[in-house]
């Protein structure tokens, strides 16, 4: 799971991932559940169909995981949404990649976007590193500074490195020591 800000590389470096991954891994955004819908839908009121998109969306990476399948996603795990992810993925071993950039860089790539729905959204927000703040990682990289490729060798070496995979169960214990 690549957890970061949005255009901050998750997708690029999990479509890499995707493609190089032996055996096989299923992968799928919350992007790609938005796009279930009809622009229209998400202009008229968003908020509520995202909330009902957003908690189908962790759902079903649970459910393909449980199945059998090794997944590749995406996360924006903030304070008001780390409960869904961590109640829908329980029991799970979950591999956390954190996925940063600074704020020009991700305001830059946003800016030069062509998949948005509803076109490129405001970066300049005061919290942008909100999504970063208090969650540890498994494997760690800045998408300005190391590349696609490089961050795909890091992964796969802390994959097959046989270390205890801990951040996600970090997260959990903070859960239940709140």
């Amino acid at each position: 799971m690549l957890n970061g800000t949005p255009s901050s590389g998750k997708t690029t470096v999990a479509r890499a991932l995707w493609d190089e991954l032996e055996p096989p891994h299923w992968y799928r955004s919350l992007d790609d559940f938005r796009q279930g819908y009809q622009e229209r839908h998400w202009l008229a009121d968003p908020r509520p169909l995202f909330e009902r998109v957003f908690r189908g969306f962790v759902r079903s990476i649970a459910e393909m995981a449980w199945a059998g399948h090794s997944v590749i996603t995406e996360a924006v795990i903030l304070p008001g949404n780390a409960d869904t992810y961590l109640d829908a993925l329980e029991g799970l071993t979950v591999v956390l990649v954190g996925v940063r950039c600074p704020l020009s860089v991700a305001q830059q790539r946003e800016r030069q976007r062509t998949d948005r729905l509803g076109g490129p959204i405001d970066l300049a927000v005061p919290d942008f590193d909100a999504v970063h703040r208090d969650v540890p990682y498994d494997i760690d990289f800045d998408t300005s500074i190391v590349k696609t490729a490089g961050a795909v060798r890091r992964v796969r070496a802390r994959l097959s490195s046989g270390e205890a995979l801990t951040a996600f169960d970090l997260l959990r214990a903070r859960r239940g020591s709140a």
